[in-house]
């Protein structure tokens, strides 16, 4: 079967001599995405043919070896975020996403607090920060506190005001 130009320019960026994964070695390579990754490490494929401006490279994947991807993800036996090898991707809700993440002891994006893959601070960091605030600790204004646990004033401003961290009380 013959590529398209569409299929052709995509699988042009693919190199087919990555790693093999070390936890799963029995997948064999990876094939790395070449082009340009998203912010989050994600390989990013453009067409501009279709509605949308980019696709993730692993959505890309599934779809020109499997046609048409159902309203889900496509999730990654291997952990790697630019592989496009078909044989290491799978499709899953977000829910099965996020419990793959915790299995493989991944951050989790939309976890509150720590477990969150984007925190900077722990749970009782969070409480020490508004203790010396209420407290009034001399020093411990915005500008200390932020120094100290190496976060900008917004982020102390947010933590106290309860708009993050909410949770912890």
């Amino acid at each position: 079967m013959t590529q398209s130009p569409l299929e052709a320019r995509f699988w042009s960026h693919v190199n087919k001599n990555g790693p093999i994964p070390e936890h799963v070695p029995e997948l064999g390579q990876c094939w790395n995405w070449t082009g340009k990754p998203t912010n989050s490490g994600y390989g990013q494929f453009q067409i501009r043919s279709i509605s949308l401006s980019a696709f993730v490279s692993s959505r890309a994947a599934w779809y020109f070896t499997y046609g048409v991807i159902p309203e889900l993800c496509v999730l990654h036996k291997c952990d790697n975020r630019l592989c496009c090898n078909p044989a290491h991707l799978f499709l899953g809700t977000r829910g099965d996403n996020a419990r793959d993440a915790i299995a493989k002891d991944r951050p989790v994006v939309g976890h509150k607090g720590s477990r969150n893959g984007f925190a900077k601070l722990t749970e009782s960091t969070v409480r020490a920060i508004r203790s010396s605030y209420q407290k009034g600790v001399l020093g411990c204004g915005y500008i200390a506190l932020s120094k100290k646990y190496g976060v900008s004033m917004s982020c102390i401003r947010s933590i106290i005001s309860g708009r993050t961290w909410p949770h912890i009380q």
